[in-house]
C-alpha cells in the first residue's frame, strides 16, 4: 500500500498522468495563456478602435478631437498603470511634444501632441515600447521631407503613425512578460 502511493506521488512530480490505464505516459499539456497576458491583450482593443477611427478623421480633416483626448485619458484612469506612472510618462511627452510643436511651426500640431500625451498617461512605462515602434516611423517621414525640401514645415496626419505603433506595441506587449520600468 505504501509503495502504491509512493509511486502515484513520482509519477506527479514527473508529469505522468496516474490513471490505471495510462501505463506511465507521460502528460504533455497543451500551453495557456495566463490570465494576465490576456488582461494585457484586452486592454488595448478600446483604445486601437478608437486610433483607427482618429486615424480616419485625422487624413480626412486634419485635426485630432478634443473628446478622443478626453476618452483615452479616461481610459487610462481605468485600464492604465496607475496615475503615478502614468503621470511619470506623459510628463516629460508633453514638455517635449510642446518643444517640438514650436519649432516646426504646425507641423506637430496640438491635437497630436495630446494624444501623444494621454497615450504616454494609458502606456506608463510601456511607452517607451510604443516609442520604440513610432520613432523609426518619424524618422521616415523627417526623411522624406528633407529629401524633398519640404523641410520642417511639412505636414502629414500623425493618428494613422500613433495606431500602427500603438498596434505593434500591443502585439508585442502580450508576447512580452510584464515589465514596469517606471
Amino acid at each position: 500500500m505504501c509503495k502504491k502511493y509512493t509511486r502515484q506521488i513520482h509519477r506527479k512530480n514527473r508529469g505522468i498522468k496516474s490513471t490505471p490505464g495510462n501505463r506511465g505516459v507521460k502528460s504533455t499539456p497543451g500551453h495557456k495563456k495566463k490570465k494576465g497576458e490576456m488582461e494585457i491583450a484586452v486592454k488595448f482593443i478600446p483604445v486601437l478602435i478608437l486610433l483607427a477611427v482618429l486615424s480616419v478623421i485625422d487624413i480626412r480633416r486634419r485635426e485630432v478631437p478634443d473628446i478622443a483626448v478626453l476618452a483615452v485619458c479616461l481610459y487610462g484612469l481605468v485600464a492604465g498603470p496607475g496615475i503615478r506612472p502614468g503621470l511619470s510618462a506623459a510628463a516629460p511627452v508633453f514638455v517635449t511634444g510642446l518643444f517640438i510643436a514650436a519649432i516646426t511651426d504646425g507641423g506637430l500640431g496640438g491635437g497630436d501632441v495630446k494624444l501623444l500625451t494621454a497615450l504616454a498617461f494609458f502606456l506608463g512605462g510601456d511607452f517607451l515600447l510604443f516609442a520604440w515602434f513610432l520613432a523609426p516611423l518619424l524618422t521616415v517621414i523627417l526623411v522624406y521631407a528633407l529629401i524633398t525640401k519640404k523641410g520642417l514645415r511639412f505636414s502629414l496626419p500623425l493618428v494613422p503613425f500613433m495606431f500602427a505603433a500603438l498596434l505593434c506595441t500591443a502585439v508585442f506587449r502580450w508576447k512580452l512578460p510584464p515589465y514596469t520600468i517606471f
